[in-house]
């Protein structure tokens, strides 16, 4: 079989010194492209949350559980077996190609199989067709096509952005003509199909490729595969831990709240650090010979994501009430507490995000499957006695405690991985906590001079008057704490850099 001309002649990247502004550049495109899907979702999220009420996204939270739960301990890191690979071959994409399909099958088979067993375990018959029609989206996502890798490993991630964007707009429409015409729970579902069809449909697009079935080069792909599905299975627990346990304690309505809650809490995540995934692999895997360097590379990410995700999160902590109100109306107002927890919860885990990238490139898979077990083991018995006792807020105050220990945990596997101290990895989150603790301040402060009681309009206003201030107090302080520090070559290093670039750009038009 010939090789399919997508999307160049060569299938290494090409030489470049400058590997930062490659992935400063390859992270703005997939950030972007995540930004504007989480905008869409965003927007999405309105719509349904003006013509739903909480009971149904608590029964479409219940159904999608499951799905999620099935398509995360099934998932194969297929493209990063292809990413760590010099030169492609046509085997490889088959046998890419061959395990997505093996895997889509089996996600349709077992969660055909746990629909009616999970309708009968919550009492609710609504989730054994709801779970069925849910199942096409991860099987779909399976069949995505294997060639498209070949533009990541060029840092080129222009396609993504295209990808992430029109798959996110149909989805939209569909699910804002259901919600206005139906009022149904069923507009939520309609939303998570429609983008999986499209997204699969464009990659075939943009990376065409026939593929035939085939095993040839399965070792290359056994190792990662086998770690990975310990990792996922325990990944997918801990994840979805709190939407397993809590139906069986609460309500569906106080429930759709959390779920709601958590939706939004995940916005900045998903739409800041899940795009910047193929980006840090990428430069990960181009300093494997140069520990030095990737402990550098390491650090930067390491802060870099919560420098950017953790304002966000506190804004939501602080001003929640105000934000459900001008967003989501009156009648999620009792999920404002929740949403404030949550939020600072969240906000605990993200220095460690990069550890997978880490693990993966070093063929060392095994330290974040160590990672998911030891949450586990902290996790599990508490949620399953704080759920029970306290609802929502044992679950929430579990999730804390638990991501408190991955943290400490990551840190520590990260010197074992690359020797990169501990100090030095607490001392590259100081300028940004610095930052969060003077805008947390500046909010504290503002909040109760203005106007967050006088229609929705105002109310706008006043987060916007509150919220602002904070922010360039934020960027003041971390960077003034850069500066004082000596300037060192980290995340501000960078942004200062890429800055520069730009205004001369500029000056030069």
């Amino acid at each position: 079989m010939t090789t399919q001309p997508a999307p160049s002649s060569g299938d290494t990247p090409p030489a470049n010194p400058s590997l930062s502004g490659r992935t400063a550049k390859a992270g703005a495109w997939s950030i972007s492209g995540r930004l504007m899907a989480k905008v869409l979702d965003f927007v999405a999220l309105l719509i349904l949350a003006r013509f739903l009420g909480p009971a149904d996204f608590g029964l479409v939270a219940m159904a999608m559980t499951a799905v999620f739960i099935v398509e995360t301990v099934l998932d194969l890191p297929i493209t990063t077996v292809l990413l760590r690979e010099d030169h492609l071959t046509d085997d490889m994409f088959n046998t890419a190609f061959t395990l997505g399909l093996m895997r889509s099958l089996i996600v349709a088979t077992v969660l055909g199989a746990l629909a009616l067993p999970m309708s009968l375990f919550y009492n609710e018959p609504r989730l054994l067709p709801l779970i069925a029609c849910l199942a096409i989206s991860p099987v779909m996502r399976g069949l995505i096509s294997p060639r498209l890798i070949l533009f990541a490993k060029r840092f080129d991630f222009s396609k993504s952005f295209i990808l992430d964007v029109a798959s996110k707009s149909v989805s939209l429409i569909a699910v804002a003509t259901v919600a206005i015409l139906t009022r149904s729970y069923w507009a939520l579902a309609i939303g998570t199909i429609t983008t999986a069809v499209v997204f699969v449909t464009l990659t075939y697009v943009f990376a065409p490729m026939k593929p035939s079935l085939t095993f040839k080069e399965w070792p290359r792909f056994a190792n990662v595969v086998g770690w990975s599905t310990l990792t996922q299975f325990i990944s997918s627990v801990n994840w979805q831990m709190d939407r397993l346990i809590l139906p069986r304690y609460i309500d569906l309505v106080p429930f759709g709240r959390f779920t709601a809650a958590t939706d939004m809490v995940n916005i900045p995540y998903q739409a800041i650090a899940l795009p910047t995934i193929g980006p840090i692999n990428a430069a990960f895997a181009t300093l494997i010979q140069s520990p030095k360097d990737l402990g550098a590379a390491y650090l930067k990410a390491s802060a870099g994501i919560p420098m950017l995700i953790t304002p966000v999160l506190l804004s939501l902590a602080m001003l929640s009430t105000p934000v459900l109100n001008v967003l989501f109306g009156d009648k999620w107002l009792e999920a404002a507490p929740y949403l404030t927890a949550l939020a600072l919860t969240a906000m605990i885990v993200l220095p460690s995000f990069p550890l997978p990238c880490l693990a993966m490139v070093l063929n060392r898979n095994q330290f974040v499957s160590m990672r998911g077990i030891a949450e586990l083991a902290v996790k599990l018995p508490i949620m399953l006695f704080a759920a029970s006792q306290y609802g929502v807020y044992g679950a929430i105050a579990t999730q804390a405690i638990a991501a408190t220990a991955v943290v400490i945990f990551s840190m520590f596997s990260v010197r074992t991985l690359i020797g990169l101290k501990i100090r030095d990895q607490i001392g590259a989150l100081v300028p940004y906590l610095l930052g969060l603790a003077a805008m947390a301040a500046t909010i504290y402060g503002l909040k109760p001079r203005v106007w967050f009681d006088k229609g929705i309009f105002l109310e706008v206003i006043s987060i916007g008057l509150v919220v602002a201030p904070a922010l360039i107090i934020y960027v003041l302080v971390v960077f003034t704490v850069w500066g004082l520090a000596g300037r060192p070559n980290t995340i501000e290093h960078t942004i200062v850099h890429k800055g520069q670039g730009i205004v001369r750009r500029l000056l030069k038009k």
